[in-house]
């Protein structure tokens, strides 16, 4: 059997904490410890629990997820976190990178997405949905300006960004 993964879900709807959890908890690798719907409430769960991930909604009250996420990863760098969000924007997407999020997962994803995204947060891996992926990467490519000629993608990588633009996975 594969390694338990312990969960703290923090999110300020109570409804879809309870649906979330349902769901997660039919996973035999996930268990949910606890719930939080404030920002200040998770990061006492969270020093409380001391889970594996943190399931973190951005826009909570008291505390958002990425001051939240913050705080974690100052505090408990070993503790992963993955942003589970309604914003599809790019610069939340970066300001959660940038305070310490492993992973970014868009509350429209498939269950599985997220079920696959948890795993790879918790693997050490980072997790972005392909959809924002490939807004990235042609944000990236549509750009004229080439770095140095000894610093420049071969056509394999240029290659390997174009298809991760079209949404396809690693493995794909």
């Amino acid at each position: 059997m594969n390694q338990l993964i312990r969960l703290l879900l923090a999110d300020d709807h109570i409804l879809f904490r309870d649906g979330l959890t349902a769901l997660l908890q039919d996973e035999p690798d996930f268990e949910v410890l606890d719930q939080a719907g404030t920002g200040d409430e998770a990061l006492n769960l969270v020093r409380q629990h001391q889970p594996d991930v943190v399931l973190l909604d951005i826009s909570m009250p008291i505390l958002s997820g990425l001051e939240v996420a913050g705080q974690i990863n100052a505090e408990q760098p070993s503790i992963k976190i993955l942003m589970l969000t309604i914003h599809e924007e790019e610069n939340f997407f970066f300001e959660a990178l940038r305070v310490g999020a492993s992973g970014y997962v868009l509350k429209g994803a498939r269950s599985e997405d997220l079920m696959n995204a948890i795993r790879i947060v918790h693997a050490g891996e980072t997790y972005l949905p392909p959809s924002l992926a490939g807004s990235l990467v042609q944000d990236f490519l549509s750009r004229q300006v080439r770095p140095p000629a000894d610093d420049t993608l071969t056509s394999r990588e240029y290659d390997v960004l174009a298809l991760i633009a079209k949404g396809l996975t690693n493995r794909q």
